[in-house]
């Protein structure tokens, strides 16, 4: 425990060398992509840092990936992977946003009164003023008889143009002319190719499969005449498919899956990494319309639709 209370303190103290190295950097003009090229290692510690471990305490809090009351990883990536997300994808925005936020609260912390701004406060605060006024009650220029709406209706009509504005819209704009911003840049083949090289990962996306699959509940440590009755209900299934009915409406009516099944078998996008290795094998080596099966992982018996 001492040695990870040692560990903390220490990320924080990187954090810290490294919000005040680019509060400098912006305070001088120096733009966030030159602070970090150029930063000391020290500085950018905490950027570099595994953001999976600095937010798995409160991120394992969160009730939607627990199981039995633990942080799970697989739960995880599950719950990330219907938001459309990798767990790569969702620590490149944690660290972005732990970046921003520790910057904007270092600078917001740092900030001081001076002598003299403090008297211009105390003056503007002790300041008084002397008024006259005088009070007009509406009792007293309300009409005596009661206002019909025929009365409102008829005043509408004679006064509507002074009723109405013009239609109007506020709008506020930034004007990015391609021309003028490249006339003053002046980039060589190099220069771009050194770029690429270095945010290489920036432009890559891992590689992703869209499968669709029916589920035969199966125990790892079934019987053997369990085992036999999933393969033979796995290959009824395959008949079946083979004789034309719908992969969709089979997964629907008996696929042991609860979250897909409902979806036609759908398990969206995935990449590598996400699924259980056995199943993420056959549908990584499958092609397009193909169906595979039955393929067995620790759920069970799996008839697969790429």
């Amino acid at each position: 425990m001492a040695q990870s209370h040692r560990s903390i303190r220490r990320e924080h103290s990187y954090l810290e060398v490294g919000i005040c190295y680019l509060a400098h950097c912006f305070s001088v003009g120096v733009s966030a992509a030159v602070a970090v090229k150029h930063a000391p290692p020290a500085a950018l510690d905490a950027v570099r840092t595994d953001v999976s471990r600095l937010v798995r305490f409160p991120v394992g809090l969160h009730e939607a990936f627990q199981v039995h009351g633990r942080f799970d990883y697989d739960t995880y990536k599950r719950a990330l992977r219907l938001q459309g997300l990798s767990p790569k994808m969702f620590e490149q925005q944690v660290r972005a946003s732990l970046v921003s936020q520790q910057l904007s609260s270092g600078i917001q912390g740092s900030a001081f009164l001076t002598a003299s701004e403090l008297r211009n406060v105390q003056r503007l605060r002790d300041q008084q003023r002397r008024l006259s006024y005088v009070v007009f009650h509406a009792a007293d220029f309300l009409p005596t008889e009661p206002v019909t709406d025929a009365d409102v209706t008829a005043y509408y009509r004679a006064h509507a143009s002074e009723l109405i504005s013009p239609e109007r819209v506020k709008v506020a704009y930034l004007e990015l002319d391609a021309k003028t911003l490249g006339a003053a840049a002046e980039v060589n083949d190099q220069e771009l190719q050194d770029y690429f090289d270095e945010h290489h990962d920036d432009f890559a996306a891992p590689e992703q499969r869209r499968a669709r699959h029916i589920l035969i509940p199966l125990a790892k440590d079934a019987s053997a005449d369990a085992v036999a009755k999933a393969e033979k209900k796995a290959a009824e299934v395959l008949a079946r498919l083979k004789a034309g009915e719908s992969f969709a409406r089979l997964a629907k009516e008996l696929s042991g899956d609860p979250g897909s099944a409902a979806q036609g078998g759908d398990l969206g996008w995935f990449e590598r990494g996400v699924m259980d290795p056995a199943f993420e094998k056959a549908v990584f080596a499958m092609k397009k319309g193909e169906v595979k099966g039955p393929v067995r992982t620790a759920f069970g018996l799996h008839i697969i639709q790429l």
